[in-house]
């Protein structure tokens, strides 16, 4: 009987869900391929009784590889390896010899799997002398014994590492793509960590000081003393909002705590993928060579095509590792050796040299260069060379069969064949597609988590500038409108002091609200803050609020205009007038603040943009202008940002 080319037959997959559906496909057809290979078995068998035991053989295989309910395997793992063990040898007992060779790694493969370390290794290789020792007590599949026993082993050692490889390469690739969004919340914290120890040593710290400085001032004797201690914490204030400006500027770099992909993908994956493609290799130029050097019910090829055939796998081999080496751990983009085109096509030719000497058992090396073109091609075109050469199979073992005798094993040798090159090349072409994406993954996890961080050194600065602004100034305008009513009013400066430290410790709050990214904007507080915050500079102050509702987002976008455009009327003009609208019409919302100070907004530089940002994160839009002697700032949002469920109610203020 003829010793089949099995070195390729099964290649069982893994949960790819983070890869996406082309890669679950991928190995869910391998691992298809390879229960195909095993039904449709090479040798002789007098009945198909046996596919059922088959099809049982692959559903623990199957479900591991899914990735689904993997807790399971947690509790039971031993138990489910006895009813693998189970299924495994009883049809020794049942079919004797004419049981499939190579069923029995799938075992093995579980093994890898669930046995962790060393101690997994060691029943594999227990299992594998475990397997022969069952052939050996059963009888052979099939003559000469050289050649089955070598195919056995082969066979055993490709199964196990398959589904191991592809397993273990595709749960790492899982764990990549779960701990992508915990990677980002952590680099957030750590920015938010560092923004909370500033906010506390400086910026609290100040305010702390500020609020001394005022009841110094309230307890003083006299009002030069009380005027003193006014400028100091008024100066006190300046510095605080000096400091609140530098804030993000001081925090600290975070790509340097960023893992680097070698301690994970580069680390992991390419060196199993390696190994695997290694394995594989080997035992595909193994059994070609069992099939030539020793062949079926036929007389033994002459030593000239033996050593043809020495050279051929050895040529076929260093071309695979030229193709596959520069595809396994490539980046993006995808590199590809100098003169791929011609190796590929010699690789192909050198595949068919012994098929007229050798007929279909030499043909089993076809699967390196089909890989190797699912690899190396860049086009759709590639799925056809794939198909040609999995039809290609059978075509060429019905032309020319060599040792195999009768119909019916050229049938079986031709779907079997055909199976088996198809899951040796696509397991191939899914190694090194895994081992690529998960250093893709760690490239993302890192570009991911230096997004988190940009963006949360903006929302820093933009809540740092939007909340602490208006109220740092508040503070500071608060301390000169105070040491200026001594004389002339001290029941009033006193109530200015007051108001001095009530803001002062409301600022100490949203400062470290800030930090945690938990400040809410009130329009309602923030409307009421500026009347009173205006009308005690000396700027008569009118507010016309129309009875209109609004969603949390545009009260808080509003609340954020409002608090820069009035900090900005303190700072930056000489107002005597300011007026604050805020009108429903033309299907949204419109915020109006005007000034006759000219006080351009735009002066103030990161306010405009935070502003903007804001308003058109809600789908509006910002607008500034100056018409005789007045600056306006003008913030609308459609109404589709402005209307709310019963869920989140929000009026105006809410």
């Amino acid at each position: 009987m003829d010793g089949p080319v099995r070195s390729g037959e099964h290649n069982p997959g893994s949960d790819v869900r983070p890869t996406g559906l082309r890669a679950r496909s991928i190995v869910m057809v391998v691992l298809g391929c390879g229960a195909v290979a095993q039904v449709a078995d090479a040798n002789p068998h007098p009945s198909y009784a046996y596919v059922p035991f088959v099809l049982v053989l692959y559903l623990l295989p199957f479900w591991y590889a899914s990735g689904r309910r993997r807790e399971v395997w947690t509790r039971y793992a031993w138990g489910l390896l006895l009813l693998q063990a189970v299924v495994t040898y009883l049809p020794f007992a049942i079919f004797g010899h004419n049981w499939v060779g190579g069923a029995s790694a799938l075992l093995g493969g579980l093994v890898l799997l669930v046995v962790p370390g060393g101690r997994g290794w060691l029943f594999f290789a227990g299992l594998a002398a475990l397997d022969i020792s069952c052939w050996l007590l059963v009888g052979l599949p099939y003559e000469p014994a050289v050649n089955a026993v070598g195919w056995l082993l082969i066979s055993f050692t490709f199964h196990g590492l398959t589904l191991y490889s592809l397993t273990r390469l595709a749960d790492l690739v899982d764990r990549l793509d779960a701990t992508r969004t915990a990677l980002a919340e952590a680099t957030v914290t750590r920015l938010r960590l560092a923004a909370t120890e500033r906010v506390s040593t400086v910026i609290v710290q100040r305010l702390n000081e500020l609020t001394v400085l005022a009841e110094k001032a309230v307890r003083a004797g006299s009002a030069d003393d009380a005027r003193h201690h006014l400028a100091a914490a008024g100066h006190v204030a300046r510095q605080a909002s000096a400091d609140a400006r530098r804030l993000v500027v001081a925090l600290p770099e975070t790509q340097g705590s960023i893992p680097e992909r070698s301690t994970v993908s580069a680390g992991v994956s390419p060196a199993l993928t390696r190994a695997v493609n290694t394995a594989v290799t080997v035992c595909f130029a193994g059994t070609f060579l069992l099939n030539v050097v020793f062949p079926g019910e036929v007389p033994h090829h002459s030593w000239g095509v033996v050593a043809m055939a020495v050279v051929v796998a050895a040529a076929v081999i260093a071309l695979q590792w030229r193709h596959v080496w520069f595809s396994v751990v490539a980046a993006q983009p995808l590199p590809r050796p100098l003169g791929w085109p011609w190796t590929l096509a010699a690789q192909a030719a050198l595949c068919l040299v012994l098929y007229p000497a050798a007929g279909a058992g030499s043909i089993g090396l076809l699967a390196f260069p089909c890989a190797s073109g699912l690899l190396l091609i860049r086009h759709w075109t590639r799925w056809l060379g794939f198909a040609a050469i999995v039809v290609g199979v059978p075509i060429l073992t019905l032309l020319n069969p060599a040792d195999l005798l009768s119909w019916g094993h050229i049938v079986s040798w031709s779907i079997y064949a055909a199976a088996t090159e198809a899951s040796a090349c696509l397991l191939i072409y899914g190694l090194a597609q895994f081992t690529r994406a998960s250093a893709l993954l760690e490239d993302v996890r890192r570009e991911l988590a230096d997004g988190a961080a940009a963006g949360e050194h903006l929302r820093l600065a933009r809540d740092t500038h939007d909340t602490l602004g208006l109220g740092l100034s508040t503070v500071a305008l608060k301390t000169d409108l105070a040491a200026a009513l001594l004389d002339r009013d001290p029941a009033r400066a006193r109530h200015e002091i007051a108001q001095l430290m009530y803001v002062a410790g409301g600022v100490r709050r949203d400062a470290l609200a800030v930090t945690t990214g938990q400040i809410h904007l009130n329009l309602e507080r923030e409307l009421d803050g500026a009347v009173h915050t205006l009308r005690a500079a000396g700027i008569t102050t009118t507010i016309d609020r129309q009875n209109c509702t609004l969603a949390p987002p545009a009260c808080a976008a509003f609340a954020a205009v409002t608090r820069e455009a009035v900090t900005n009327v303190l700072r930056h003009s000489q107002a005597t007038t300011c007026t604050i609208t805020l009108t429903a019409g033309n299907g949204g919302r419109t915020l109006a603040i005007t000034n006759d100070g000219s006080g351009d907004l735009r002066a103030s530089g990161q306010g405009l943009t935070n502003m903007t940002q804001r308003i058109e994160a809600l789908g509006g839009a910002v607008r500034t202008y100056a018409k005789d002697g007045e600056f306006t700032v003008t913030a609308v949002v459609p109404q589709l940002a402005t209307s709310y469920s019963p869920s989140a109610p929000a009026a105006v203020g809410a």
